[in-house]
């Protein structure tokens, strides 16, 4: 009988092996949303191939990354919106200095969160 021990012990390690394998999560894709029109009159749409707006692609995303204080000042004001929007800026002028309470130039990451 101590023949088939090392095979059973190999046999054992194979098949965890291959269980953590199989049970290691698979990472998911991100959609990609491309606003190819400017019509925002079609509430409760979806974005497909043929119709997308800029708001119809951010009620859809998960979450809105926005880089700058451009995006930051067209964005900050749609609370009809219901997205999760984080924004990326430097403050580079008082007012933003004033809004976020912090000092020139220094980096702002500001999350505005619908839920």
């Amino acid at each position: 009988m101590s023949g088939w021990r090392p095979v059973l012990l190999r046999l054992a390690a194979l098949a965890l092996l291959v269980f953590n394998l199989l049970a290691i999560p698979q990472p998911a894709e991100a959609a990609t949303y491309v606003v190819n029109t400017t019509d925002d009159t079609t509430l409760g749409t979806f974005c497909d191939e043929t119709h997308c707006s800029l708001r119809e692609a951010i009620q859809e995303a998960d979450l809105v990354i926005s880089k700058g204080g451009g995006n930051f000042d067209a964005l900050e004001g749609e609370k009809d919106l219901g997205a999760d929007i984080s924004f990326m800026l430097l403050s580079k002028c008082i007012p933003y200095c004033h809004y976020f309470q912090t000092g020139m130039f220094q980096p702002i990451l500001a999350n505005f969160f619908a839920s």
